[in-house]
């Protein structure tokens, strides 16, 4: 088989042996990278102990001490600062993730490679099950894979920091699977939509909108359609029952994380936000001591949700000024964002990965409008079924947005959805433009 032969192969024709072999290259890949990755990331932070074992509470963002009392202690809880004692300020699916890859070693470089082995499998059979199903070629597998790996998008997906290393995964993987043709894919919806909704707090109104889509959208039979609400009941259900059981109330959603309103009062609602953001990393925005009449995560909800209301009464002109900067800093900041101090100075250079993620962003809005304004040309009777990618889109990327306008977005937050960009491009490029690069090769 030659070159061309192998970038023209059809997917469908993949025998089990070669899936096998192609799956193991890319496997092999994904190893290569998250080994030469841990060795930069522990080269920069403080993670690890002699041995090259994890150091569970250096965990950043708070998942340290959650973590380290799992591990140590069986409990999905932890003591912050401020000496209140959280069961609800971070979801579980990260800090499970990583609790179960440390019980199997700590080894540093173990737990980023397992880590990514499991996510970017999943991409990688997703992309498979849709691009088989829409019988395309391996020269469009491999096409559909390269924005995931322009180095920002991949430093993102590969790291073990934070939350959105999964969301960059699990999202545009719910865009593939509603554009795949085979009524297989809702076990798969149902399956992204409980993880997201127990991954990321600001997804909650993605997770709850796509199933209604999908009822309103998809022509399957109506048991296939409705399998997603039962991934979305269930998530609400276990995360709800958990806080029920551990603070004595059922959260769900603004209640999701009961730190919410004092992250929000802390943060956004802060009279220096603009002085920091998004250049300068908010976590250094200086905090007031918590109130110490509150004694409990409830308490401290209904205390800054009390307390968000009345500064937004008195200070709404300056809230919605603000606005103003981080709508700015979603489509069109490309420096380096949220950084702390070198020797007092604060280095924002301009990354060329987001050159590339913003320009692709901005093509994809253009041409996206376009799209949505010939279909609707066509006036067809069935123009909910003509514009379906696009309504999806429409409302999977408002509903993701607007938690990331009403507090804010940092560039680790945008990956997802600039890869759900790249691949609206890629799935409505035409396919004159493939033919024509193997007819050159």
């Amino acid at each position: 088989m030659t070159f061309k032969d192998l970038l023209n192969f059809k997917l469908k024709d993949l025998s089990p042996s070669k899936f096998i072999l192609l799956y193991a290259l890319y496997l092999f890949l994904i190893i290569i990278l998250s080994t030469i990755y841990t060795i930069f990331y522990i080269s920069k932070f403080d993670i690890i102990d002699g041995n090259y074992n994890l150091i569970i509470k250096n965990l950043q963002f708070e998942y340290g001490p959650l973590v380290h009392n799992i591990f140590y202690n069986g409990e999905f809880n932890f003591l912050d600062s401020d000496g209140i004692l959280y069961y609800l300020k971070r979801l579980p699916v990260f800090p499970i993730l990583i609790y179960i890859l440390s019980k199997i070693s700590l080894n540093i470089f173990f737990i980023f490679v397992a880590k990514n082995i499991i996510t970017y499998s999943l991409l990688f059979y997703f992309f498979y099950l849709y691009l088989k199903s829409i019988d395309e070629k391996f020269l469009v597998f491999l096409i559909y894979f390269l924005p995931f790996f322009i180095p920002y998008n991949l430093h993102v997906g590969l790291t073990i920091s934070f939350a959105d290393t999964i969301v960059s995964i699990l999202l545009p993987s719910l865009f593939i699977m509603l554009l795949c043709e085979n009524s297989i894919k809702y076990f798969y919806i149902s399956l992204i939509l409980f993880l997201l909704y127990l991954t990321k707090n600001s997804l909650m109104f993605v997770v709850i909108i796509v199933p209604f889509l999908i009822l309103l959208l998809e022509k399957d039979r109506l048991k296939y359609k409705l399998i997603p609400f039962y991934g979305v009941i269930l998530a609400i259900l276990i995360w709800g029952f958990f806080g029920l059981v551990n603070t004595g109330k059922f959260p769900i959603g603004t209640s999701n994380l009961t730190s919410n309103p004092k992250t929000l009062y802390e943060v956004v609602l802060n009279k220096d936000f603009k002085k920091y953001y998004p250049y300068k990393s908010v976590d250094l925005i200086p905090k007031k001591k918590l109130p110490t009449h509150l004694k409990n995560e409830w308490e401290i909800f209904d205390y800054y949700k009390k307390k968000n209301k009345e500064y937004l009464k008195g200070n709404s002109i300056e809230y919605l000024s603000d606005l103003i900067i981080k709508i700015k800093f979603i489509f069109f900041n490309l420096k380096k964002d949220g950084a702390f101090p070198e020797n007092g100075i604060y280095k924002n250079p301009i990354i060329f990965s987001h050159v590339i993620n913003k320009t692709a962003f901005i093509i994809f809005i253009i041409i996206f409008s376009i799209s949505i304004v010939k279909k609707l040309k066509l006036k067809s009777n069935n123009s909910f079924k003509v514009l379906k990618n696009e309504i999806y889109l429409f409302f999977i990327m408002g509903f993701y947005f607007i938690p990331l306008i009403v507090g804010w977005a940092t560039s680790k937050h945008l990956v997802a959805v600039h890869l759900i960009a790249f691949i609206y491009l890629i799935h409505i490029s035409n396919k004159k433009l493939i033919n024509t690069f193997l007819s050159k090769v």
